[in-house]
């Protein structure tokens, strides 16, 4: 049996270990190895650990208000599609179809013209093509005839000088140089007649860029008319179509009877 002095020390050890090692050891633990709570989350418990953590309050919140937004949204479509009248009209339902559940736009359907009609329109359009042709044809010989007078280029004349004898040879040449001379002082070009000539200059150019693009579709025309009209020859595709020249067809040759 132990002493009464004996029991007394086993005690004060006890009470030692109890009050020094012990928290020492607690608080040596959760320095090397933070709680969830040190950390922020909440720790789920062993049943519920393969699910991951726990959700917070203000996520609960957060779905909980996306969930009641969406069930008024449906309350509200319910409703009105009890409330809707049956015998509602709208025009885009001329135009709409319903494909899959999903309302499209219909395509146009346009109508096939016959081959007469499609061949009365490519005539209809070469005439109006070649008429403006015609109007820059004119246009171009107008701006010309107004160059003619501005330009001494298409002003500038010959003289021929008929003389008896060599002997007045001299002297002729020096009528034609003095005659020369005065010409090109007359012919001296203003600065403002030499801006219009490059303004008319280049109304010419454009006339004549215009006037090739017309004679293009003239000849694209040409050709899809005769492609129209005669289906059945043979034919052959020599060069094929671009932007500045129309397709060169070659008809097999047909005896004419």
């Amino acid at each position: 049996m132990p002493t009464c002095k004996e029991f007394g020390l086993l005690v004060a050890l006890g009470l030692i270990v109890t009050v020094v090692v012990f928290p020492l050891g607690f608080f040596a633990s959760r320095a090397l190895w933070p709680t969830s709570s040190q950390s922020g989350e909440a720790d789920p418990p062993a049943h519920r650990a393969h699910l991951g953590q726990l959700e917070k309050h203000k996520d609960y919140v957060e779905r909980a208000r996306d969930y009641n937004k969406k069930k008024e949204k449906i309350k509200a479509l319910r409703v009105k599609a009890a409330n809707r009248n049956p015998d509602e009209f709208y025009f885009n339902m001329v135009s709409t179809e319903k494909v899959d559940g999903v309302h499209q736009t219909k395509e146009e359907k346009l109508e096939k013209l016959t081959e007469e009609q499609e061949l009365l329109m490519q005539r209809n359009d070469l005439r109006y093509v070649t008429m403006k042709r015609n109007v820059e044809l004119k246009k171009i010989e107008k701006l010309k005839a107004d160059l003619q007078l501005l330009d001494p280029q298409f002003r500038q004349n010959k003289h021929i000088v008929f003389v008896d004898s060599k002997k007045d040879v001299p002297r002729a040449r020096t009528r034609l140089e003095e005659g020369k001379r005065q010409q090109e002082a007359i012919l001296a070009v203003t600065p403002e007649q030499q801006q219009d000539m490059d303004k008319k200059y280049g109304m010419l150019a454009k006339r004549y860029g215009r006037l090739k693009e017309l004679t293009t579709i003239i000849d694209k025309l040409e050709v899809s008319t005769h492609l129209t009209k005669d289906k059945t020859s043979k034919k052959k595709l020599v060069k094929e179509e671009t932007k500045e020249c129309a397709a060169v067809y070659r008809w097999c040759y047909q005896r004419k009877r």
